[in-house]
């Protein structure tokens, strides 16, 4: 399969409100999580600069003291990037660092983000003791993701949606490869959040901690204050789920085939319990939250938020792709 290396690269996902790290080992063909965190950034951090990044990722490997190495494949936040469909020979955008990819006949994209951004997360690890070996892209990323899905099936395409604080964007993926992205025109959990404290009468941090901690189980098995919560997010969570439509419409035109009937949500709105699922409800798709099937765990990680972490869990995984 990948090289022989027992050990990941550590992945490093720079996310707007938190760095999420990861690294897998492979032993026998099965992987195992053994080091994992999610580092929020302190409020009115900046996290374009270089000693600011360093520190974080210093704290990120206090926190995840299994860590072992100084390699590193790192991604960011979408809300840090562009991505828009492209002519596969188009120049490089100026200013920027970019990466391109086909997604089928006649089909390609590009990814880019701010070359200053690039350059300061870079000199910061190097400040941490680690050496960048990649940057990714999250779309990539969450297209490998997709393999490890119960039930996967290399011929179907599945949607996932990475759901951040700030943004949202739709992967439809097939044997590990993105074959359609699109950045919705939503802000991520915090309009999520907006909408629902609005609705609840409450701050949107106040929301949030209600959500992450009740959920949003509802009828015919809520009753009182649960009924009510449930009916303010699905409100709140209408919007995303009419440009989800509107996306699965579109991308059965662009690819001349089946929208997929089957969403995982990854990223900070996977972790609010029911939520994936009344989205899904009111898209009219199955939709849970990423879990990573068949990955073992090392003692201390079982409760580790899969679908935070994903993204780090693949970039680690990158390690093996470089050397095959």
């Amino acid at each position: 399969m990948i090289g022989n290396a027992k050990r990941g690269w550590i992945g490093v996902d720079i996310g707007q409100r938190a760095i999420k790290v990861a690294q897998l080992t492979r032993e026998r063909g099965r992987l195992r999580l053994v080091a994992a965190a999610v580092c929020d950034w302190p409020a009115g951090a900046d996290a374009t600069q270089t000693d600011r990044l360093a520190e974080q990722f210093l704290a990120a490997r206090s926190l995840a003291e299994r860590l072992r190495g100084d390699r590193v494949a790192a991604a960011f936040s979408m809300s840090a990037c562009q991505v828009e469909p492209t002519d596969s020979e188009a120049a490089d955008p100026v200013g920027r660092c970019s990466s391109r990819w086909t997604a089928g006949p006649a089909s390609a994209y590009t990814l880019s983000t701010d070359a200053a951004r690039v350059e300061a997360a870079v000199d910061g690890m190097a400040k941490a003791g680690w050496l960048c070996e990649a940057i990714d892209g999250q779309p990539l990323a969450i297209a490998r993701a997709t393999q490890l899905t119960e039930n996967y099936d290399a011929k179907e395409l599945v949607g996932a949606l990475d759901l951040g604080e700030t943004s949202a964007t739709f992967v439809a993926a097939a044997g590990g490869a993105a074959r359609y992205v699109r950045r919705l025109a939503f802000d991520g959990m915090d309009e999520v959040l907006r909408a629902a404290g609005d609705a609840l009468c409450m701050a949107p941090d106040e929301a949030g901690r209600l959500l992450r901690r009740q959920g949003t189980a509802g009828p015919p098995f809520a009753a009182g204050e649960q009924r009510v919560v449930h009916e303010a997010v699905r409100g709140a969570l209408r919007p995303l789920a009419q440009e989800i439509q509107r996306t699965l419409e579109h991308l059965g035109g662009k690819l001349k085939t089946r929208p997929p009937e089957r969403l995982v949500v990854f990223g900070a709105g996977g972790v609010a319990p029911g939520l994936a699922e009344v989205l899904g409800s009111l898209a009219g798709l199955s939709s849970e939250p990423w879990r990573a099937a068949g990955l073992e765990r090392s003692d201390g990680l079982a409760n580790a938020p899969d679908c935070l972490l994903a993204q780090a869990i693949m970039l680690s995984a990158l390690a093996w792709e470089a050397r095959a």
